[in-house]
């Protein structure tokens, strides 16, 4: 029911025994995570020039209702004349309308992008849970590695962290590290309220 465009489209989809498909727009170019990893951090143009579209799609979403709940840099597609095209609704969720799509303690989500509400499972997650991660990956997109280390600390070790401790400090000034701070605030109430 999207019609965004900076949200990918799905075209169609094909129901088979033992196969789900969705037919989706041909996209070139690179996700974020990519283009960190080949150029490193991005410049402060490029950080506004790629959020700027992303929020846009996720106040639209937003406003339908919807929260993505899986926001990350491979997520974030960037064309190659640098169009955004946001991926992967999967695990997308009503919210507002008592739709419980996931039983309590299930986790939805990739560990260091997700939320605190989200590692607690928290039952009335909302767009503020997206507008925490889309902070983390800002951060990620501006210091080219992200607040926590997988390969080093352990799922728990970085939930907990999530939840109890701030986002380590960013060297430097700049718009950027505040609009991060107050995106990634513990407590949803003290961060935006919403992606405008």
């Amino acid at each position: 029911s999207f019609n965004h465009p900076n949200i990918t489209r799905i075209i169609d989809f094909d129901e088979q025994p033992h196969q789900l498909s969705i037919v989706m727009e041909f996209l070139e170019g690179e996700d974020l995570s990519d283009k960190i990893k080949r150029n490193g951090p991005l410049s402060q143009q490029e950080v506004k020039d790629i959020f700027v579209q992303t929020l846009m799609a996720f106040q639209y979403a937003h406003e339908k209702g919807i929260v993505h709940r899986d926001i990350k840099p491979s997520n974030i597609f960037i064309l190659k004349n640098g169009h955004v095209k946001i991926l992967d609704f999967g695990i997308a969720k009503l919210f507002g309308q008592g739709n419980e799509m996931t039983q309590t303690g299930t986790q939805m989500g990739t560990p260091i992008y997700m939320s605190p509400e989200q590692v607690k499972a928290d039952k009335s997650i909302d767009h503020r849970s997206d507008i925490y991660s889309l902070g983390v990956t800002m951060f990620y997109a501006i210091n080219g590695k992200p607040p926590y280390n997988s390969d080093t600390d352990s799922q728990f070790d970085i939930f907990n962290k999530i939840v109890y401790e701030p986002l380590p400090e960013l060297p430097g000034q700049g718009v950027f590290i505040e609009v991060i701070k107050k995106a990634t605030q513990k407590d949803r109430e003290q961060r935006f309220q919403s992606c405008k």
